[in-house]
């Protein structure tokens, strides 16, 4: 996954405790209710961005930094 995908991982992790938070005060859960929607915002992503990672190594998606990093002049030669 690169790093992109990882914000955005963080990103709703971090929405969904403040929404959590916002929604669950109403009800005086906000705690339980911030980290509940924290792990399943954040599984969430995570769930997105390997999706994303695969169908760019599937060639789905754009995938020049992945293609770069294994270009074969940069592999060294086995030795028979």
């Amino acid at each position: 996954m690169r790093s992109e995908n990882w914000g955005v991982v963080a990103g709703l992790a971090g929405l969904g405790y403040v929404a959590g938070y916002y929604f669950g005060a109403k009800v005086h859960w906000a705690k339980p209710t911030a980290l509940f929607t924290s792990i399943f915002l954040g599984k969430s992503g995570l769930l997105w961005g390997m999706s994303d990672s695969a169908h760019r190594l599937m060639g789905f998606k754009e995938n020049g930094k992945e293609v770069a990093a294994n270009l074969p002049h940069v592999m060294q030669r086995e030795s028979y």
